[in-house]
């Protein structure tokens, strides 16, 4: 049987290339899917050219055991393709030849809108900052923000790869780039996804709030597809080459003195020409990129953290040792807590039951009254609570209770008292009693 001639069957057979579609063709496919092989098939006569008719190849038929002899009927259709791309040659019973274009290495052009996306990600060397008081070094990480359309590049190192650090961050970039891209788009780090999923990724609570907050849609890319964040990819690069490497010779002895020298060095990165574009980063960000950016939010972002707690018996959640009360209706209920700098909030299936001003001092308890029982806000009276109510019957009731606090000797017995006369409101009337 003769071979096709070498025009047809690529010189070089990178093979590496080619082994994911030959393990597809030996593994095989379910009939009633109608799975669809991803690389390209051709079905030619043995003395020559592909034989026409030429159409797309569907592949119907499992158990393909091996590579060497495939019978014709498996495929009902053939298409031509480039001889450019890693071929290879197999013999079939029905004196046809089968020939397998391998797809990977195949890459897809993507062109961005202005203001469409922002890319982001962490640079994988690290800068060595020495601490002056001990002597020794600590590695700072280098975090990467790449606008879509113009490639214009921030860059800063941080301490931590931590979500306080990774909002940080987006917030000063966002500043940087003086607006808002429509779509950010990170890499699965846990700051960023709890769960990856490629239909519903499941996002940390604090970055979709940070979104919100700044009007952009985050969509992480897919795991384990560096293409799809190319753009980030390539800018990390750059940093590397461009300012890490400038950088690897001096010594830095603080964080802001190592972001001082970034920066010094990202203006001329930005200013660079592109090596087949007659511009710069810099020029395609102000005439692109710029205008379509959406406006940074008036307000600051508040950065809150959130976390899963149980309601305890006394109808408080503990964050950082504090004591923070819940209605106590909730107690044993599985909650959500988000806390920021000055504020904490209770949610139950989304929905606020508590809010409370940030305590820090450590196992105090912050308590409402209207999330006691009723038995038990009757053991916390104090005078302003008593006044509050004789308020509400009249000003004779709170000068009667005034006089009765003044008579005792100690305030937890004219606290008695005094309800014992407020008690008399409830059997006979306020009317009456005042």
């Amino acid at each position: 049987m003769a071979m096709p001639p070498a025009s047809q069957v690529s010189a070089s057979l990178r093979m590496r290339r080619l082994y994911p579609e030959l393990n597809r063709l030996r593994n095989g496919f379910d009939p009633t899917s109608g799975s669809t092989m991803s690389g390209a098939l051709v079905v030619g006569a043995a003395t020559g050219m592909v034989a026409p008719p030429l159409r797309e190849v569907s592949l119907r038929s499992p158990s393909l055991h091996s590579g060497a002899t495939i019978p014709v009927s498996l495929f009902n259709s053939a298409i031509l393709i480039s001889d450019s791309l890693p071929t290879l040659y197999i013999k079939l019973p029905c004196g046809r030849c089968l020939i397998i274009i391998g797809t990977e290495g195949i890459v897809l052009r993507q062109d961005y809108r202005a203001g469409e996306r922002m890319f982001v990600d962490h640079a994988g060397p690290t800068v060595d900052v020495v601490q002056r008081e001990i002597g020794e070094a600590r590695q700072a990480s280098i975090f990467v923000a790449v606008l879509g359309a113009s490639s214009y590049t921030f860059a800063e190192a941080v301490w931590h790869r931590d979500l306080p650090s990774w909002i940080g961050s987006h917030t000063r970039a966002a500043e940087f780039f003086q607006g808002v891209a429509t779509i950010t788009v990170p890499d699965n780090w846990k700051t960023a996804v709890k769960h990856a999923c490629y239909y519903e990724p499941d996002l940390n609570p604090t970055y979709r709030d940070w979104a919100e907050h700044y009007g952009t849609v985050i969509i992480p890319a897919r795991v384990r597809k560096p293409r799809d964040k190319a753009k980030v990819e390539a800018g990390v690069l750059l940093v590397e080459r461009w300012i890490l490497a400038a950088l690897r010779k001096r010594t830095f002895f603080s964080l802001a003195e190592l972001n001082e020298a970034i920066r010094e060095l990202l203006v001329k990165l930005n200013q660079r020409r592109f090596r087949k574009l007659d511009t710069t980063r810099a020029k395609l960000f102000e005439e692109v990129d710029r205008p379509a950016l959406k406006p940074l939010p008036e307000a600051p972002f508040e950065f809150a953290e959130y976390k899963k707690a149980t309601v305890h018996p006394d109808y408080h959640v503990e964050i950082d040792h504090h004591y923070y009360s819940v209605p106590y209706k909730h107690t044993g209920a599985r909650v959500e807590v988000r806390f920021s700098e000055k504020t904490v909030e209770v949610l139950l299936r989304g929905t606020r039951i508590a809010m409370h001003a940030r305590s820090y001092v450590a196992g105090k308890h912050t308590t409402l009254e209207e999330h006691r029982p009723e038995k038990h806000q009757d053991l916390q009276w104090t005078w302003e609570r008593i006044a509050a109510k004789g308020e509400e019957v009249g000003p004779h009731t709170v000068d009667l209770l005034k006089r009765i606090m003044n008579s005792r000797k100690h305030p937890e017995l004219g606290y008695r008292s005094c309800l014992g006369v407020l008690r008399m409101g409830k059997r006979y009337s306020n009317e009456r009693l005042e």
